[in-house]
Parts: structure tokens; sequence; C-alpha cells
């Protein structure tokens, strides 16, 4: 890899077909995206990884959805103000018809809040609705339902409107904060993919 990746990356985003920068010595690789789903990006601290995600989301707009564990779990002063984002969407909920505090900090906190919210206005629309058939899956639903496949045994509870753990069955529940790092990850990304726009990237 070069040790340093042009700042301007326009040339190279095109409709979603994806020209790299060369590498020394050679011409550009073309990246035929209608034939992948996923691209990778690694490269040494410095040569461009995060402008190049940046300007792809910039040229992207709306249909942009970007994650970050790293921020999730560990910036909570500033929001990510762009229109997608888990803070967006937060801060438009706590603005119209929510459950939600209006004081949560973090994309982690966030995203539990808004999983549970939803799940809270579903509940509360069926009950009023005079509709007696079961409930439609929430996106809270589909978390718990993929949690369980990756940590078997362990449980996930909603209760008095707050999300718990627990081990086991016959373990004491605890909260979202005292997960491990891996478990925050593992359930940020399971929770804030469900709030991506259709056909985002």
């Amino acid at each position: 890899q070069p040790s340093h990746i042009p700042i301007s990356y326009r040339q190279y985003i095109t409709a979603m077909d994806i020209t790299l920068p060369p590498r020394k010595g050679s011409q550009p690789y073309a990246i035929d995206s209608t034939a992948l789903r996923h691209i990778v990006i690694i490269g040494a601290n410095g040569s461009g990884k995060t402008r190049f995600a940046n300007r792809l989301a910039a040229d992207l707009g709306d249909k942009a959805f970007r994650l970050s564990a790293l921020n999730a779990l560990y910036t909570k002063d500033k929001d990510d103000t762009s229109p997608n984002s888990i803070d967006t969407l937060y801060n438009q909920s706590v603005a119209g018809a929510s459950l939600l505090r209006p004081d949560l900090a973090g994309q982690f906190e966030r995203t539990i809040g808004l999983l549970v919210n939803e799940e809270m206005l579903s509940l509360i629309e069926q009950k009023y609705s005079g509709n007696e058939t079961a409930p439609h899956t929430t996106r809270l639903d589909h978390v718990m339902q993929q949690w369980q496949k990756v940590f078997p045994g362990n449980r996930v509870l909603i209760e008095s409107g707050r999300m718990l753990f627990s081990r086991d069955i016959t373990s004491d529940t605890y909260s979202p904060s005292r997960l491990s790092d891996g478990e925050k990850t593992v359930l940020y990304y399971l929770g804030a993919v469900s709030f991506a726009p259709r056909d985002a990237v």
C-alpha cells in the first residue's frame, strides 16, 4: 500500500463504482460493486482509511449509514449529526412521541433506548387498538434472537422498561453497562444495524 492515499476521492467513486487509488507503480484498481456486498479496507495508521470512508459517506449522502463501536462505547460528548445516525434518530424520537429519556449519552445507550422505546410503543399500540392478534415482531425481538445465537444460554429481559441480561436462568440480572466491551460491541452492532435505512450502504 502507498504510505498515503490522495485526499480527493471523488474521482475514484462514481455511482458506487469504486476505483481504489493505485499502488506505487501500478494502475488504479476497479471494484465491481454489483458483485459483492462487503468491502474490508485494511491499512496502516495514516494511510487514509478514515478519509476514504468519510469521502464515500459524503458521496453517498442519505444512503450512507456509519457504525463505529469505538465511538458508540467511548464518545459521549459529541453527536453524529449525519441524517441516518443513531444520534439523529434518538434526537428525533425524543422530540416526538416517545417514552425515551432525553439525557441518554452515547450511541450505545441511545441504541438500547431506541429499541426499548419502539417495543413499549408497539405494546401500547396493540393494547389500545383492539387488535387481538399477536404483536408484530420488533427490532428488539430480532436483536434478542441474534444475541442468543451469538451467546447461547444468555438471556435478555425487559423489566420496567429496561433491558437486562442474565448469564443463565439462575443468575442475577444486570444492566447493559456491566457487559464486557466485546458484548457491548455485539449488542451495539445488532441493534444499530436494525435502524439502517432501506438500501443503505
